[in-house]
């Protein structure tokens, strides 16, 4: 199955349609509601990780909340924009792809404060946000040959998760 590079005028076929409003709502509810849920969670677990032995450029708990929901919201609207390109270009199998590394991405990504809050496998959550990011990449280049808005909105998570990897193998380092 080879995919093909969508030109803009493809991508552009008028203005947006209430149909796809639907779609960005279910990206966007589905995908905060899964960063809600990750949230809730790990509520109690301000004080572990202030009792960490942190590395440099750790930033503080109130950080968090903020920059996931910012990185939520985009991650959201490049999938919906790469979703309504593929659909509109009758490119079927590679939206299915879509959805289902975005799902994975989506559930990893979920899991990993669960590893490394709950469970203190430090190593191991190190392990799975390096497996995130290999996801992360699939999807990049998915973004990259469809709609490169995506690709760019997609850019700030997968810094922030080799950023968030630096910071797991700090405390790893640091903590055993």
């Amino acid at each position: 199955m080879e995919i093909r590079t969508i030109s803009y005028s493809e991508k552009k076929k008028g203005g947006a349609r209430p149909k796809e409003y639907g779609l960005m709502a279910i990206y966007l509810i589905a995908t905060l509601a899964v960063g809600m849920l990750s949230g809730f969670l790990i509520r109690d677990a301000q004080s572990t990780y202030m009792a960490l032995n942190q590395p440099p450029l750790s930033p503080p708990p109130i950080a968090f909340p903020i920059v996931w929901t910012v990185l939520y919201v985009l991650m959201a609207l490049a999938a919906f924009r790469t979703h309504r390109a593929l659909r509109q270009s009758r490119e079927q199998s590679w939206v299915r792809y879509l959805v289902f590394l975005y799902t994975l991405q989506l559930a990893m990504n979920a899991i990993w404060p669960q590893i490394f809050f709950h469970s203190d496998k430090y190593l191991f959550a190190f392990i799975w946000l390096v497996i995130l990011l290999a996801i992360l990449i699939a999807l990049q280049v998915l973004y990259y040959r469809v709609d490169k808005i995506a690709c760019w909105l997609m850019l700030p998570y997968v810094l922030w998760t080799v950023f968030a990897g630096y910071l797991t193998m700090g405390v790893y380092l640091l903590n055993r």
